[in-house]
């Protein structure tokens, strides 16, 4: 029987900032991708430089964003620059799911 590649329905792809040298945390998440179009990303995690755990969260595309913060004696100004970082990070997920 010969089939046919019809179509790349979804895919759900791990990513991370890793490679960026100007990154202030490490962040790094699970992205699906459905009919070519970013649909969310699930399991995020945003790590400090020195490793230690900071945030989880997830997003999708309509959907608001969810973050658990693990430091209690994070501030405000603290998780401004982690949700700051989350949403550029989700930013580049679109652009990267909605490639070519």
């Amino acid at each position: 029987m010969e089939l046919r590649k019809e179509a790349l329905v979804m895919a759900q792809t791990r990513v991370s900032n890793m490679d960026d040298a100007t990154r202030r945390y490490d962040v790094a998440g699970e992205v699906t991708v459905r009919d070519g179009r970013f649909e969310s990303v699930y399991s995020g995690t945003v790590d400090s430089p020195d490793g230690e755990r900071v945030a989880e969260f997830s997003t999708g595309a309509g959907q608001p964003t969810n973050i658990h913060y693990y430091k209690t004696d994070i501030t405000d100004s603290g998780q401004v620059e982690v949700l700051t970082e989350i949403q550029a990070f989700v930013a580049a997920c679109r652009e990267y799911a909605e490639e070519p």
